[in-house]
């Protein structure tokens, strides 16, 4: 990745993306416009410290993310996470963009169900001093604050969006449609693929 000093605000939009969806897509443009962001960049995680390990392997789950910011020219892709095995920190990927983009302000998109557990993330108080929070609604009640923590943060007002990579692996599972939940270009790279048990006919 080369390094934009010109960009003054980066968003680093981090998850397993397994796969990535609509709704994904949605924050992330709703963040860019109302922050102001010159790039977001989506960062497929190698595994989780918090959730079991992927369904798609990381090749896949980096092509599905390409395929879906293809066309959005402030929307790039990161394979940092899938470069590095091992459990992927928010803290550590945020250090390798602070170095790409030293002058630059760093924003973390996340939902507000992983913003309420902050508390728990790895070496959480040092990255609360590298980026401003931009959380995602999931309910229209006020969400909780992380414990304990010094943290930045703004809501982005966005549309609530029912939508799960949870759900759509179980509908492929299911034999369901999951066409509009995702991309085209993510829904046909499914059944070429074959995965989550998406046939070809479905």
């Amino acid at each position: 990745m080369e390094t934009d000093n010109c960009v003054r605000r980066i968003g680093i939009f981090g998850g397993s993306f397994d796969p990535v969806h609509q709704g994904h897509l949605i924050i992330a443009e709703m963040a860019r416009e109302q922050f102001h962001l010159g790039k977001v960049f989506f960062v497929p995680a190698f595994t989780s410290p918090f959730k079991r390990a992927t369904r798609a392997a990381g090749s896949q789950r980096l092509a599905m993310v390409k395929l879906a910011i293809a066309g959005q020219p402030a929307f790039q892709v990161s394979a940092v996470e899938l470069e590095q095995p091992g459990p992927s920190y928010t803290y550590e990927t945020a250090i390798y963009f602070r170095k790409q983009f030293p002058a630059a302000r760093l924003f973390f998109l996340l939902g507000e169900d992983a913003f309420s557990e902050l508390d728990r993330w790895y070496r959480v108080a040092q990255l609360c001093r590298l980026v401003t929070f931009l959380v995602a609604p999931r309910s229209r009640e006020n969400f909780c604050l992380p414990r304990g923590l010094k943290v930045k943060y703004r809501r982005i007002s966005s549309p609530l969006i029912d939508i799960s990579a949870t759900l759509i692996r179980q509908r492929c599972r299911q034999g369901k449609s999951v066409r509009y939940l995702v991309p085209d270009s993510v829904y046909l790279y499914l059944k070429k693929e074959r995965l989550y048990g998406l046939g070809k006919n479905s």
